[in-house]
């Protein structure tokens, strides 16, 4: 039996969605890639780093799968 968590629950709920976001350094303009999860007014971005979208885009789903959100690419 597969039961939603409370967290999915309220994911769905609200609408959350989780994606990829490009990151930038100000000091010398590089960029790297990390995972957002946005449910109303509640927004967290990964501390793990990308260099590879197709590796960020992995990551991505597997939170939205485990969270119940939704993932835009």
């Amino acid at each position: 039996m597969n039961e939603d968590t409370a967290l999915q629950i309220v994911s769905r709920a609200m609408g959350a969605v989780v994606d990829v976001v490009e990151i930038r350094d100000p000091a010398d303009g590089s960029s790297q890639l990390a995972i957002r999860y946005v449910a109303g007014d509640a927004r967290w971005i990964s501390s793990r780093r990308f260099q590879d979208r197709e590796q960020a885009n992995i990551a991505g789903i597997a939170i939205a799968d485990f969270s119940g959100a939704e993932y835009r690419a």
